[in-house]
């Protein structure tokens, strides 16, 4: 699958502070092998941005992402995650652009701070110990 994912966060803030895969005993609860993606603690308000082109779907889930967007890649091959944000700055079935801003970060739902989840999920069913989520720091450019 050929798929470059930007970074979703402006150049200069977030650090990873959770990488995938670790905290298994954590995730077990959500029927994840552990992290089923990458976290970046930064100031609550940073803007996010999208890491690849695609359709928007926007939901709130309390008890888990909060506030999120999936952006689905027009191959249909994946779609990337965005979850608890602060804002929501698109709208759903919004086609967004690599790199245009779709929300703020923030600390909605399952959270223990202000930071973005970012996860990568392949549709083709490709890591069931993480219902298909995937690492995505191999098709990322940048940090």
């Amino acid at each position: 699958m050929e798929l470059t994912l930007l970074r979703p966060l402006p150049s200069e803030p977030g650090v990873v502070s959770q990488w995938f895969g670790e905290n298994p005993a954590l995730y077990a609860r959500f029927g994840l092998a552990g992290h089923n993606g990458l976290d970046y603690a930064a100031t609550e308000g940073t803007l996010v941005l999208a890491a690849h082109a695609g359709r928007c779907n926007v939901g709130y889930d309390p008890q888990g992402y909060g506030w999120h967007i999936r952006i689905g890649a027009d191959n249909q091959e994946c779609l990337t995650l965005y979850a608890h944000l602060k804002a929501v700055l698109v709208c759903e079935n919004q086609c967004v652009a690599a790199g245009e801003t779709i929300g703020t970060l923030g600390s909605t739902g399952f959270s223990t701070g202000p930071h973005l989840h970012f996860g990568l999920r392949l549709l083709r069913g490709r890591n069931p110990a993480y219902r298909d989520w995937v690492d995505p720091v191999p098709f990322r450019t940048g940090c």
